[in-house]
């Protein structure tokens, strides 16, 4: 039985082409409620584009790298580009959020990059919705 919280984020991803994962550097990839927790949706998620916006002291670059695989098989499409944050230059006192201008760029064509692959991924998405209802 799913928790009404969990109904609304399936909900939700349904709806979705593409999908923006915030990621901490703390993020447990390795330990087996993270994956878990992401294969909860597996179904729902299939077909769709997935960009990742990481933070941490390295800026979440480990999680996202263990996450990419993560991705492939719950059939996300990952997109090359994605933004990392450091605690050290985008927060002030580690608890914060003040971007810089310098990461506008990068965010740009992360969502560039998201818009070209779920537009891509549609007809997959169309299968799959066609032979669920079938």
């Amino acid at each position: 039985m799913r928790r009404r919280s969990t109904t609304v984020a399936v909900t939700t991803t349904t709806a979705t082409a593409a999908i923006v994962l915030p990621v901490p550097t703390s993020f447990p990839t390795r330990r087996a409620v993270s994956p878990a927790v992401l294969q909860h949706v597996f179904a729902e998620w299939n077909n769709k584009a997935v960009g990742f916006v990481s933070y941490g002291s390295i800026g979440g670059a480990r999680a996202v790298e263990h996450l990419r695989l993560v991705a492939g098989e719950l059939k996300l499409a990952d997109v090359r580009t994605s933004v990392s944050l450091s605690m050290f230059t985008e927060f002030t006192h580690f608890t914060e959020f003040h971007p810089s201008g310098y990461q506008a760029a990068t965010l740009s064509t992360m969502f560039d990059e998201l818009v070209a692959w779920s537009s891509a991924l549609a007809p997959l998405r169309d299968r799959q919705l066609t032979s669920q209802r079938t």
